[in-house]
């Protein structure tokens, strides 16, 4: 038996040149994840004032039956983020609101859920979120969280690799310290925007025991930072690929976001 998981930034915020606007992005998303069959997606930049995406994916997606949202909301950060830091207006500060977890109700049952603030940051309110499910298909207990880890900023909303550094140093100790104290043995599909490559220090240290991304378990020497963690002990991986399918209009082809979707298809190992 198998599960297919994707990690997918959406860029769910306006203002970028050469994309398309957010609402016409969206249209064409909520058909791309219905027709995409994975079982598991975790997304990442869905939440800004720009768009209504815990709205969407909630009342639009949920409607069409193919996927239930497990969301996090947290809309009166980014009143407060940009309220206390001018430079960056509502839409352009991260915070939990970005983040979703969708899955088939037709094989899994939710159990828990829940979210957790990192420590690293305050400006970027960095979190992961969290969902507990039982597969119906084997009966398997399965984890998933997801994730966007900070980007080279400080408090005051400088630029600075030092800040990020440290950030992300918390981050993957944090996300690591609940991935062994709640997820155990059980199956783990740890997807996420974490703004930092498989060779660096951060994904290394959170890759420490069982649980590890995609690249470091194939040994991918190609670079990027969208991952998908696993437990090893417990999964085998069929087939792993970055997705490029875009937006097909009369005036010509479309990116979806600025990262394309990671997708990884895994085989359970018998116990």
């Amino acid at each position: 038996m198998t599960i297919t998981c994707m990690s997918f930034n959406i860029l769910g915020v306006e203002g970028y040149e050469g994309y398309l606007p957010v609402e016409i992005r969206a249209q064409h998303l909520q058909t791309y994840l219905n027709a995409s069959g994975m079982d598991l997606i975790g997304l990442q930049e869905a939440g800004s004032h720009d768009y209504d995406w815990q709205g969407f994916f909630i009342q639009r997606l949920e409607r069409d039956g193919v996927y239930k949202a497990v969301c996090i909301g947290n809309e009166k950060a980014y009143d407060e983020q940009a309220t206390r830091y001018p430079p960056y207006p509502p839409g352009r500060v991260s915070n939990s609101a970005g983040l979703i977890i969708l899955y088939k109700p037709e094989r899994f049952e939710l159990l828990e859920s829940g979210s957790q603030r990192y420590t690293s940051t305050e400006l970027q309110e960095r979190h992961y979120q969290w969902a507990k499910f039982m597969d119906t298909y084997t009966g398997e207990t399965v984890f998933m969280t997801n994730t966007h880890w900070s980007i080279n900023w400080d408090e005051n909303g400088k630029v600075s690799p030092e800040a990020g550094a440290s950030h992300r140093t918390k981050e993957a100790n944090e996300l690591r310290t609940f991935w062994e104290e709640k997820v155990g043995d059980s199956l783990l599909f740890a997807t996420g925007d974490y703004n930092a490559r498989q060779n660096t220090e951060w994904i290394q240290s959170a890759a420490k025991g069982i649980y590890k991304p995609v690249d470091i378990i194939m040994g991918n020497e190609e670079l990027h930072i969208d991952h998908i963690f696993l437990n090893t002990e417990r999964v085998e991986i069929v087939d792993h690929k970055f997705l490029n399918d875009r937006i097909v209009l009369d005036d010509g082809e479309h990116r979806y976001s600025d990262h394309d979707p990671f997708v990884v298809t895994v085989k359970i190992k018998d116990n």
